[in-house]
């Protein structure tokens, strides 16, 4: 069985190597895999943003991803709640949890995007349902999460800020972040974006399927943020309120936000500038540092949104 045949939506999200499909078979854990494959973004790149590799292979002749997570905990905790009560129907299911790797169910479904979301009352409610409901967990047993805002936002910063004289801005964003807020750690998943969402065939559903973000975090309010950066070009600014009103109306709760509107907002800062610098726009950088050295003059839209729904 040729395995991209088995893959039409790699096309769509990710575009396999046909040159690197390997014949090589292997056994794991009792099972039989077979035709790995490494995935590759569109761009061309090997890894994804975060740097950590992900192949397609066929297990017991069955399509299935294998996917490398932050740590040994980071996949514990991925494969903890994929096997929860409430959360785990959210996630593909997981087969294998070795070392710091995943082997996880491929998601029979299509790809959805921002506009049939827009567009959906059941789809809208479906997204803000999985954010309200991993947001809601507080426990989640002794498996620790990296924690994505801390480890990632800022081992990144420091790999990618060189020598640009970014210390004004830089500076001041410890110093508001040097605090964390007084709020309980829930489940946060960074990445609920279109592209991360498949709609299930068997079942209708939305399920995530990149997930190697997915962390415990008392900073999970900005996952609101992230999605919001994800479909403000598609559908413009004016869908906010409609993502937000449905979040609220799903029982999320946005007062944490309004409590520490000032360390968000730097938190935020923290994942502009960052990103700016990973992509090369210096520009950017500059712009955001000097936004920060003057004490944030604009109030980013969702935190100003959050303050008109709760006055």
């Amino acid at each position: 069985m040729y395995l991209s045949s088995q893959f039409g939506r790699l096309k769509l999200e990710f575009s396999a190597i046909r040159e690197e499909k390997s014949d090589q078979s292997f056994e794991l854990e009792g099972r039989i895999f077979s035709e790995p494959q490494l995935m590759r973004k569109k761009m061309g790149q090997t890894l994804g943003r975060v740097n950590l590799p992900s192949w397609v292979a066929l297990m017991d002749g069955q399509p299935v991803r294998i996917y490398a997570c932050q740590s040994e905990a980071q996949a514990g905790f991925i494969a903890q709640l994929s096997e929860d009560p409430e959360l785990g129907h959210y996630f593909p299911t997981t087969y294998i949890h070795q070392k710091v790797f995943l082997v996880v169910a491929w998601v029979e479904g299509r790809s959805i995007t921002w506009k049939e979301i827009g567009s959906s009352d059941s789809l809208l409610d479906q997204l803000t349902k999985i954010q309200v409901a991993l947001h809601r967990r507080s426990e989640t047993g002794h498996v620790v999460a990296e924690c994505y805002y801390l480890r990632f936002l800022k081992d990144r910063l420091q790999r990618f800020r060189g020598v640009f004289p970014l210390d004004d801005g830089l500076s001041l964003l410890s110093e508001y972040l040097q605090t964390p807020p007084d709020i309980e750690a829930r489940v946060s998943h960074p990445d609920i974006q279109a592209d991360n969402l498949i709609l299930e065939t068997d079942t209708h559903r939305l399920k995530l399927i990149d997930n190697e973000l997915l962390t415990y975090s008392r900073h999970y309010l900005i996952d609101l943020f992230n999605s919001h950066l994800s479909f403000i070009d598609e559908l413009g600014p004016d869908f906010l309120g409609i993502y937000l009103q449905s979040y609220v109306r799903n029982g999320g709760d946005l007062g944490p936000l309004l409590e520490h509107e000032r360390y968000f907002q730097a938190l935020w800062y923290l994942r502009l500038i960052g990103t700016a610098l990973q992509d090369g726009n210096i520009a950017s950088a500059f712009r955001y540092s000097q936004e920060i050295a003057a004490g944030f003059p604009k109030l980013h839209p969702l935190i100003q949104l959050a303050r008109e729904r709760c006055s």
